[in-house]
C-alpha cells in the first residue's frame, strides 16, 4: 500500500513536520483529499491514513442506435431483406449490420460515433445513405450517433431495371427441317464503344434459346448493340453456320440495335443452318415454303426426280395430287431394294414398258397393294388419304388387327382402312384437321406426301435415307 503521503507528494504537495494532534487532523484532511483523487484510504488504529488501490469499475457505455424504413423508390413499398452496414469513415469493414423486417424497418446498435450506412438488396441498386444512386460512398452522408439516442435514415432503393432483347431462332438440318431435339442456339449481344462495326465487340448480354426457339436477353446496360447466333447439339458434331441479326454473315454487316432505359427490343430473329445446307433443289419450292424441308429431303435422297423446269431447272409441282404410280416410285425408292419384276404385267393397265412398271410389281408382290376389283391399277388415278394410309402401313408391315378406338370423327370402324387410318395418328404421322376429321377421301398432293414420308423416315431412325 502506499501511504497517503506518499500519494500526496505524487500530486505535488509536501506535508511539513507536525504534531501527533496536527499529524491526526492533517491525516483527516489527507483522506478528503485522497477521495477526492480517487484513492481508498484505510485508517490504521493510531489515526495514521493509508491509501489502497481504488476498486473502481466504469459503467458500460450506452449504445446509440441508427434506425429507418427501407422502401422501393418507384411504389413505395416497403422492401424486406434489404442488407444494412455501418461502417465507421474510411474504414471497409463493417461495425454492425442487419437485415430489414416486412415492414422494411431495420435497426441497428452502435457505440456512440461517425457512421456511414451501406444498403444492399438482389435486383436493387447500392446505395449509401444521404447519396445519389450513381455515386459513391464519399458522398455519403456522416451520421452522428450519440449514445442513448436514435439516429433514424430512411432510404429508397431504386429497382434495377434492364433493357431486353428478345425473338426466336429457327434451327434447321440440312434440308430445312427443325434441327433434332435438343438443338441449342447461343444468342450474344456486343455493346458498340463507337460506330465502327469492328468495335461492337464488347459481351454485354448472353442467353440460350429455349425448346420452341424462342429467347428474352437481358442486356448489361443501354446503347448500341449488334446480336449473333451460334448453335450446337450436344454430343453432335453438327457444325452450323453463324447469323448475325438481321440475316447477316459477319459482324459488319449485322444491323444495330439501339436499346434505351427499360427498353425492350422484340422481333430480334435469327436462322441457324449447317454448314452443309444444302442449296434449293426444285426451282418452285422456296425456303420459305411450309413443306420445303420434306420436300428438300425428297430431292436430295433421289425419292423424288421431279419435273422438267424452264432453263434446265427442276420443278417438284408441290399442289398437285400423287399420283398412284407415282406412289408406287415413292416408296419403292424408299425401300432400297432393288427388285426384278415378272416378265407378265400383274395389272392389265401397266404394261412392261411402263417406266413405272418395276416400281408398282414391287408393290403387288410385297403386298402393299392388290389393285382394283376388275385387274386394274388405275395408275393415273390420285391417291386418297385412306388409301395413302394403307400403303404406309403396309410398307411399315404394321398390324392393325386390333387398331383400338376411332381416332377419327369421319373414320368409323366400319371403313375397310380403319385399322390404317388409326395407326396414322397414334404412330405421329397425322394429326388430322382441327376438327378432329381425317378427310379420308380427300386426294393427298405431292408436297403432303412428302410430309408424311419424311415423319415416317424419322420414326424408322434414318433420316437420310431408306428404312
Amino acid at each position: 500500500m502506499k501511504t497517503i503521503d506518499s500519494v500526496l507528494r505524487y500530486l505535488g504537495w509536501e506535508p511539513p513536520e507536525r504534531s501527533t494532534r496536527s499529524s491526526q487532523r492533517q491525516s483527516k484532511v489527507s483522506v478528503a483529499i485522497a477521495v477526492l483523487v480517487g484513492v481508498a484510504v484505510v485508517l490504521a488504529p493510531s489515526g495514521a491514513a493509508f491509501a489502497a488501490p481504488a476498486e473502481v469499475t466504469a459503467a458500460a457505455e450506452e449504445p446509440g442506435t441508427i434506425t429507418g424504413i427501407v422502401t422501393d423508390s418507384r411504389s413505395g413499398d416497403p422492401l424486406e431483406g434489404v442488407s444494412v452496414s455501418a461502417f465507421s469513415p474510411g474504414v471497409t469493414s463493417t461495425v454492425a449490420s442487419g437485415l430489414s423486417a416486412a415492414d422494411g424497418r431495420y435497426s441497428l446498435q452502435v457505440r456512440a460515433s461517425a457512421y456511414q450506412i451501406q444498403f444492399a438488396k438482389s435486383g436493387y441498386e447500392l446505395a449509401w445513405y444521404g447519396a445519389g444512386v450513381t455515386e459513391t460512398r464519399e458522398r455519403a452522408t456522416v451520421l452522428d450517433v450519440v449514445a442513448g439516442r436514435t439516429t433514424t435514415a430512411d432510404q429508397a432503393l431504386e429497382k434495377i431495371v434492364y433493357p431486353y432483347i428478345t425473338g426466336s431462332v429457327r434451327i434447321l438440318d440440312k434440308y430445312g427441317n427443325p434441327a433434332p431435339k435438343g438443338t441449342i442456339a447461343d444468342i450474344n449481344a456486343y455493346r458498340c464503344r463507337s460506330a465502327d462495326p469492328a468495335s461492337c465487340d464488347v459481351t454485354s448480354g448472353r442467353t440460350t434459346s429455349l425448346e420452341d426457339g424462342s429467347y428474352s436477353l437481358r442486356a448489361w446496360e443501354t446503347g448500341t448493340y449488334r446480336v449473333a447466333f451460334t448453335g450446337y447439339l450436344t454430343g453432335a458434331t453438327i457444325s452450323y453456320t453463324p447469323e448475325w441479326f438481321d440475316r447477316a454473315p459477319s459482324r459488319e454487316a449485322a444491323t444495330s440495335i439501339v436499346l434505351g432505359d427499360e427498353e425492350t427490343r422484340t422481333g430480334v430473329n435469327g436462322t441457324l443452318r449447317p454448314v452443309d445446307y444444302l442449296d434449293q433443289i426444285f426451282v418452285d419450292v422456296p425456303e420459305a415454303h411450309a413443306f420445303y424441308g420434306p420436300i428438300q429431303w425428297m430431292g436430295d435422297t433421289g425419292l423424288s426426280n421431279g419435273f422438267p423446269g424452264p432453263g434446265g431447272t427442276k420443278e417438284y409441282r408441290p399442289a398437285i395430287d400423287v399420283t398412284r404410280e407415282a406412289m408406287a416410285a415413292f416408296l419403292y425408292r424408299y425401300s432400297g431394294v432393288t427388285f426384278t419384276p415378272p416378265a407378265t404385267p400383274s395389272f392389265s393397265d401397266v404394261p412392261a414398258a411402263s417406266e413405272f412398271y418395276t416400281a408398282i410389281e414391287w408393290m403387288k408382290a410385297e403386298g402393299i397393294t392388290t389393285g382394283n376389283a376388275d385387274g386394274t391399277y388405275g395408275p393415273k388415278d390420285a391417291v386418297t388419304r385412306q388409301a395413302m394410309a394403307a400403303f404406309l402401313g403396309r410398307l411399315n408391315k404394321e398390324d392393325v388387327s386390333n387398331p383400338g378406338p376411332a381416332q377419327f370423327s369421319d373414320v368409323p370402324s366400319s371403313n375397310p382402312f380403319f385399322g390404317y387410318v388409326n395407326w396414322m395418328k397414334t404412330s405421329g404421322l397425322s394429326t388430322g384437321y382441327p376438327d378432329g376429321t381425317y378427310h379420308p377421301l380427300e386426294n393427298v398432293t405431292r408436297q403432303a406426301m412428302a410430309a408424311f414420308l419424311y415423319r415416317n423416315d424419322l420414326q424408322a431412325g434414318s433420316p437420310d435415307g431408306n428404312l
